[in-house]
């Protein structure tokens, strides 16, 4: 419906190729994704024209919420379930590399839903026994 699609500001589809979604015109400060990730903004600010959120950049001290899911199963981890927000500095090795390629992607106050290849995840070993060997998550990260 047109009300759905002008809530999406953003959509990069699971290939190497980023494209805003038919009608809608991509923010010219949003970066290409380095790889295959995926990501939909689901809260966008753009379509805010008073909203001057500044862009997440490496080197950001960044304070995030997020629920972290096996693709189509179960919730492996999740800030909200704690009520405590996660701080790290983005491009310091603190959080998986599918996190370091979304994050610059977003803008301060967004809420982005991320499919992470097992590549951009933790791999081939996963991280027993939460996340089994070569998932692909998902993540909400407000």
């Amino acid at each position: 419906s047109k009300e759905e699609e002008t809530r999406v500001l953003f959509c990069v589809e699971e290939t190497p190729i980023c494209r805003p979604p038919k009608g809608l015109t991509r923010s010219s400060s949003r970066q290409h994704p380095p790889s295959d990730l995926a990501l939909l903004v689901l809260s966008p600010l753009a379509h805010f024209p008073s909203c001057r959120a500044p862009q997440v950049a490496v080197g950001d001290e960044v304070t995030v919420h997020y629920v972290g899911r096996v693709l189509g199963g179960h919730v492996f981890d999740s800030s909200r379930a704690r009520e405590k927000e996660f701080n790290f500095v983005l491009g310091a090795g603190g959080v998986i590399k599918g996190w370091e390629e979304a994050l610059p992607m977003m803008k301060v106050g967004e809420t982005a839903k991320v499919v992470v290849d097992p590549e951009l995840g933790y791999g081939k070993k996963g991280m027993p026994p939460k996340i089994p060997p070569d998932a692909t998550l998902e993540f909400e990260i407000e």
